[in-house]
């Protein structure tokens, strides 16, 4: 009786253990199962980044073209095909107006006003491209930012009077000044910073900078020149002037004077 119990006992711990390892063996290929989905799926996840990453050069190249940035980006705003990755699904979506960029920078622009911001319409676009298989998908956003235009040093930055009484401007007449850049295609390039210079022809003035805008796009000329500290009046100086605005844009100086502008005396 003792020997059958015995050999009962050792059935039983036979039939555990071939329980375990059956379950040791399960849990083995279930994980090893799981590996494979998962190596697949990273596997997966990395051609489509890939394939979104050489979408998205390939977008950013065509925006080079100032021509492609400024269309409706009917190129880039839709499906596109890439016979390099096939099994994927490419699409883009984009904002053609793009995003209004502040500078030197949006903090340091937060204290002023929309008309007084110094800022660059259109600076950048957001694109967002989507790379779909069945199952999953993976995105890249990103912001392309505007194409660098072609400029002639010797052309580009125009001066124009905007409005202001004719000539000879009166004593203390304010007239408006605008600047502007022009590309080779003669758009105007929005967002560049000018300074301003007055250079005397018999004649001087003075820039009201407080009364300008920030960058320099617009200026108020005023016609007088120097304070009498005696009197406590402000003098004049008839003859004629010029305005010079400069800029810099893509690290070329850019220069343009005013027709002669002539000042009446008191």
């Amino acid at each position: 009786m003792r020997g059958a119990g015995v050999r009962a006992t050792s059935l039983m711990e036979t039939v555990v253990a071939i329980f375990i390892l059956v379950s040791a063996g399960f849990i083995v290929l279930l994980l090893f199962n799981q590996s494979l989905i998962y190596q697949k799926k990273t596997r997966q996840l990395n051609e489509a980044a890939l394939a979104a990453e050489n979408a998205m050069a390939r977008c950013r190249a065509w925006a080079e073209d100032p021509n492609n940035y400024a269309s409706g980006w009917g190129a880039f705003n839709g499906s596109v095909s890439d016979p390099d990755h096939p099994n994927f699904v490419i699409t883009f979506e984009v904002d053609p107006a793009g995003r209004t960029v502040y500078t030197p920078s949006t903090s340091l622009e937060a204290p002023y006003a929309d008309p007084e911001r110094r800022a660059i319409p259109a600076g950048l676009v957001p694109v967002r491209c989507r790379v779909k298989w069945p199952g999953d998908e993976y995105v890249l956003t990103s912001y392309v930012g505007a194409a660098v235009r072609p400029v002639d040093p010797t052309t580009a930055l125009k001066v124009s009077k905007v409005s202001g009484p004719g000539e000879p401007v009166p004593r203390d007449g304010i007239c408006d000044y605008q600047a502007q850049v022009f590309d080779t295609s003669g758009r105007q390039i929005e967002g560049v910073t000018f300074s301003w210079a007055v250079v005397p022809e018999g004649g001087n003035a003075v820039i009201l900078h407080d009364d300008s805008h920030r960058s320099g796009k617009w200026i108020k000329l005023q016609n007088k020149y120097f304070y009498n500290h005696i009197l406590g009046t402000w003098g004049v100086q008839p003859g004629s002037i010029r305005l010079r605005a400069t800029a810099v844009y893509n690290g070329v100086v850019l220069s343009g004077d005013s027709p002669s502008i002539a000042l009446g005396g008191p």
